[in-house]
């Protein structure tokens, strides 16, 4: 890239690690269950296209189930089959009627959780039937099942799917993925008596739940977080998938102004941090506005020539300063990462969360996606 053009901040996705994660969920699940990779949110926050192409590029095994791609909306999943994807697509949000005839025309599957909705589908839409088990967010109560399914066989509609999502699987210790694995059985036997001959695609785990126990795993796993090298929960540390796991996302930046302070001299806005030393600032080009978390002031860490820097004053719109008084040779120009490896040294998603009081998921999807996402 021209120097002139390249980027202050950006976004480094390891082609090799979604690839090597893929694998990794591939062999777990064995082959007669589908994986669903979830790129919602901008592939949480890696870059939506890129993810999809990278994924989709990867030779299936023999025999293996196909890879499906799971959104939130009608407008990523269009945008998919623009950038020429054409595995399967199911939108997991809700989707107004006036979209269902475009996702039925390009081979979109969506989620049907509303009653009303019926009467607006496309003989040819294809559809999962969104249960709900427990979570409370989308989705038919079991007691309402008998009323749907009559309302879709008048009209000749057979389920592509069925499906519900688990409220506490990253919780280790709760049963409450057993019952919701019961109760989404029970609306399973009443869909495969009102269509007996139908292959519907049952599903209702995410990573979490396919991580805790197989026999949730059903016919296709939607794999979100885990795909991206992170962990649902760090209960999952001792799981032996996470060894093989590896993160995807590197968020990087650059020193554009290294100064020295005195003693007692005041950085950033509000005044918030004071000098307890003759000390080394590096000033680096990014900010809350590209999703460094303004809550990083005076908490976080970057590095710089593979050592850790402290965030020192507030962090601002579109910059922040670091303490490099004690890394040698810091210049102006020297790459500084935000989350990621240099060298030994690693700021992880899960580091970055534990300092904001959130989840890695929230770290990784609020990186701004109009950041440049360049695959290595």
């Amino acid at each position: 890239m021209d120097a002139l053009l390249r980027p202050k901040t950006w976004v480094e996705i390891s082609a090799h690690a979604l690839r090597a994660n893929h694998r990794t969920f591939r062999r777990l699940l064995g082959p007669s269950v589908a994986l669903m990779a979830v790129v919602k949110a901008n592939a949480y926050g890696h870059g939506m296209e890129q993810v999809a192409r990278i994924l989709a590029s990867v030779p299936a095994p023999k025999r293996a189930a196909p890879l499906w791609f799971g959104v939130d909306s009608a407008a990523e999943a269009l945008r998919l089959r623009e950038s020429g994807i054409r595995e399967q697509i199911l939108v997991l949000g809700i989707s107004d009627p006036a979209d269902f005839l475009p996702m039925a025309e390009t081979r979109v599957s969506f989620v049907l959780a509303r009653f009303q909705d019926i009467a607006c589908l496309p003989i040819s839409a294809r559809v999962h039937l969104k249960v709900e088990t427990g979570t409370h967010r989308l989705g038919f109560f079991p007691e309402e099942l008998p009323k749907v399914f009559g309302a879709l066989h008048r009209r000749g509609i057979i389920p592509e799917g069925l499906y519900t999502h688990v409220a506490d699987a990253e919780n280790m210790h709760s049963p409450f993925l057993s019952t919701q694995r019961e109760r989404f059985l029970r609306a399973e036997s009443l869909a495969f008596r009102m269509w007996p001959n139908a292959r519907l695609l049952r599903h209702l785990s995410a990573t979490a739940a396919a991580l805790r126990d197989p026999a949730a795993r059903c016919d296709m796993v939607r794999v979100g977080i885990g795909l991206y090298g992170l962990l649902p929960d760090k209960g999952f540390l001792h799981h032996p998938i996470a060894k093989k796991l590896r993160p995807a996302l590197s968020w990087k930046t650059r020193v554009v102004q290294v100064k020295r302070i005195l003693k007692g001299e005041s950085v950033g806005y509000d005044r918030t941090y004071h000098a307890a030393r003759a000390m080394t600032i590096a000033v680096l080009p990014v900010g809350y506005w590209d999703g460094f978390d303004r809550r990083l002031s005076n908490t976080g860490t970057v590095l710089v020539r593979g050592k850790k820097a402290s965030v020192v004053g507030r962090v601002c719109m579109n910059m922040t300063m670091a303490d490099v008084s004690n890394i040698p040779r810091v210049r102006e120009g020297d790459e500084v990462v935000l989350l990621g490896k240099q060298g030994h040294t690693e700021i992880t998603a899960a580091e970055m969360a534990a300092a904001l009081g959130t989840i890695n998921y929230e770290v990784v999807t609020r990186i701004n996606p109009l950041l440049m996402r360049a695959v290595v």
